[in-house]
């Protein structure tokens, strides 16, 4: 998509030329070999039989089928599975690099107690779950749960246990995936799951989405580039993956999408678009009154010329396709997400060949556990940013699932205070995350290739689809799933939650949608073409005016846009990066001085900065320190800095590698809705 195969071809080949000229990738070949021969814990090379087993990802990022190779049943590489439609063939490189998770020095060996003087000592499985239950009993209903997988019947599992206490602190992690489907049915009153058909769009507009780098169904949207047919133009702050495939780069802050996908509503009412459902006579005044070509040149940023020729561009495609998000996977505001779905509507889309689609939700398999609507409705950023200032209710435990709380949420020193006020955290992290090291308990649970799981329609989706999570290879430490762990301790406060064990409620979710078991433990994906029906559909809601006129929250300390960008090669918060990882970033991504961010030279200048200078970047909670890379792909007034990077803890291939950016993102909260969003965070910049 924008890239064809020739132009392709010619750009790596030229690259290649021009690369291999030189002993440089040859000593880096070389220098990788000698690095990993001396890793300790890399077992030792065996022969034997070799075979392939289909599993799927989950890692706290993309989740698609993937094949693994064995030998002696030992898992040594891992491969895009060509069967599955999430991945047809392709992989990530942190899910390329998982292998080596399995053996990573973070991972923790067994079951783990703080004592009182911060000290860890080893426990049986018997004494933690008998801790876990004696802390869950004497909470009552002050227990609450974060959980960063959004697609596993284990939050089934978890909300069942809150609720039978009597409590309904459940929150996910934040994820664009989260906030839109929020916004989907907590504000525009849809049903199901919404999914963007990428690959069958003739002209996709990405309001933000880095759809080639982190969002979504990544390797299927890496899939669909290639088509000839299809246009795709990236408006956002800087130059991402997904604007380097694209036809255009439109440079657009963050805080200014939603104007633009409203600008661009404008020229389709005036061409006649409608809207059948609920609200269109409110939205169409709104739209004509504030997003004249005048007043949205204004709000966006965009040229009015700019924003007529891609409307004619979209008006004139058969399968024109909006896709609002971040580039950095999450802090999208409401507003922003809303403006983008309402345009699609207006474009007719909906559950349309190439456009946004709406998958049933799966059939709740925990009788008890509250619906996903319900749950995606809490959030756990403005919850822990309330603790941190001694708002609300303090709970006696915390659980966390396939979640790193401590790292991976803006103003991170603010969430860690809220953290601290817990009296009793769980852990279930295989690994020695940030939020593990600070818990009272660690119950390390499997890492996907140890343990049966299962993921249904993940962000990114556009049908219904479910796969599980087959074991690969014994675990490689003594672990539990999080799911039987927590079924053992409901049954231990005599709460019946309907199932016995997780592998049970997994049954039942493949009964409930007509999966057949045996099929799905052999890697198949099971798919429905079913779509949700939209009886109270709207298009209008109050965030919209509320948000329209909003004040930039820059001021003189913080004059410049922050544009995170996340990369799967530096994993996600629950997972670190794969130690081979570190060698994929580039010297002017990250060196033994730290990790450089982005700025154009105009901006460069305006602070007197050059290449290589060391900075501080500060925002309104926190500061972090970086290196200046100067590059035109940025907007002015503009910085660009990684994401991922600036661990504390796990281990020596993650530690101290970079700073943390999540420390200077700022939350503002939405009008009328009252959610967290930082999408828009503003920050200072001074040579150090």
């Amino acid at each position: 998509m924008g890239l064809d195969r020739r132009g392709f071809l010619q750009f790596v080949i030229g690259g290649a030329v021009g690369t291999l000229a030189t002993p440089v990738p040859w000593k880096l070949i070389d220098d990788s070999s000698i690095w990993t021969q001396n890793w300790p814990w890399i077992p030792k090379l065996k022969y034997g039989a070799e075979g392939t087993v289909k599993t799927t990802v989950k890692l706290g990022g993309p989740e698609y089928g993937i094949a693994v190779n064995t030998v002696d049943g030992r898992p040594v590489t891992a491969q895009g599975d060509p069967d599955h439609p999430l991945s047809q063939g392709g992989i990530d490189p942190l899910a390329a690099g998982s292998l080596q998770l399995l053996y990573s020095p973070a991972r923790v060996k067994g079951p783990m107690h703080k004592a009182e003087d911060g000290s860890w000592s080893a426990i049986s499985w018997k004494d933690a779950e008998a801790l876990l239950a004696e802390k869950l009993k004497g909470a009552g209903d002050k227990v609450a749960a974060i959980s960063g997988d959004e697609t596993s019947t284990s939050n089934e599992i978890l909300a069942g246990l809150l609720a039978a206490v009597g409590s309904d602190e459940f929150y996910f992690m934040p994820s664009d995936g989260l906030s839109t489907q929020r916004t989907w049915t907590g504000f525009m009153n849809g049903e199901g799951r919404v999914g963007y058909d990428i690959e069958n769009a003739d002209f996709v507009l990405s309001l933000g989405a880095d759809l080639m780098a982190n969002w979504g169904a990544v390797i299927k949207n890496q899939k669909a580039f290639g088509q000839e047919d299809a246009f795709l133009f990236y408006c956002g702050p800087a130059q991402t993956k997904t604007a380097s495939v694209a036809q255009g780069w439109i440079p657009v802050e963050s805080k200014a999408m939603g104007h633009l996908a409203l600008g661009l509503a404008y020229y389709c009412i005036q061409a006649g678009a409608t809207f059948k459902g609920e609200g269109f006579n409110a939205f169409k005044a709104f739209v004509e009154r504030e997003y004249l070509p005048a007043k949205a040149e204004f709000k966006s940023g965009v040229g009015r010329n700019v924003l007529a020729l891609l409307a004619e561009k979209m008006l004139a495609a058969k399968r024109p396709l909006a896709v609002p998000g971040t580039m950095a996977g999450e802090g999208a505001g409401s507003f922003e997400l809303m403006a983008g779905m309402a345009l699609n509507l207006l474009l007719g889309n909906l559950n349309a060949k190439g456009g946004m689609q709406a998958v049933p939700e799966a059939p709740q398999v925990i009788p008890g556990a509250p619906k996903m609507a319900a749950l995606r409705r809490k959030d756990v950023v403005s919850t822990l940013q309330d603790l941190a200032k001694g708002r609300g209710a303090v709970p006696d435990v915390l659980l966390v699932h396939e979640a790193n709380p401590a790292y991976g949420l803006p103003q991170a020193e603010e969430g860690r205070k809220a953290l601290e006020k817990i009296p009793f955290v769980v852990s279930f992290s295989p690994f020695m995350d940030e939020t593990a090291a600070m818990a009272d308990l660690i119950l390390p649970a499997p890492l996907y290739l140890e343990r049966q799981d299962d993921s249904y329609s993940p962000f990114g989706a556009t049908e219904g689809l479910y796969s599980l999570c087959t074991p690969v290879v014994e675990p490689q430490a003594d672990v539990k799933p999080a799911g039987d762990v927590v079924l053992a301790a409901a049954a231990a406060l005599d709460i019946d939650l309907g199932a016995g064990s997780y592998e049970e409620a997994l049954k039942a979710k493949a009964k409930a949608l007509g999966a057949k078991w045996r099929s799905l433990t052999r890697g198949e994906a099971w798919r429905s073409t079913k779509r949700s029906s939209q009886p109270a559909l709207r298009i209008w809601h109050e965030l919209l005016p509320a948000s329209a006129d909003q004040e930039s929250n820059s001021n003189g300390n913080f004059p410049l846009a922050l544009a995170a960008q996340d990369d799967l090669r530096a994993g996600t918060a629950s997972s670190g990066a794969a130690p081979l990882a570190l060698k994929t970033l580039r010297a002017d991504e990250l060196d033994g001085n730290g990790m450089y961010v982005r700025l154009n030279g105009e901006t460069a200048r305006r602070y007197k900065l050059a290449d290589g200078d060391a900075v501080e970047i500060t925002g309104a909670y926190g500061s972090i320190r970086a290196q200046v890379k100067i590059f035109e792909g940025v907007m002015p007034k503009t910085v660009a800095v990684p994401q991922g990077l600036g661990h504390t803890a796990w281990d020596a291939f993650n530690k101290g590698k970079g700073d943390n950016v999540f420390k200077v993102f700022t939350v503002r909260r939405e009008p009328v809705t009252g959610l967290a969003t930082w999408n828009d965070s503003r920050v200072g910049i001074a040579k150090i």
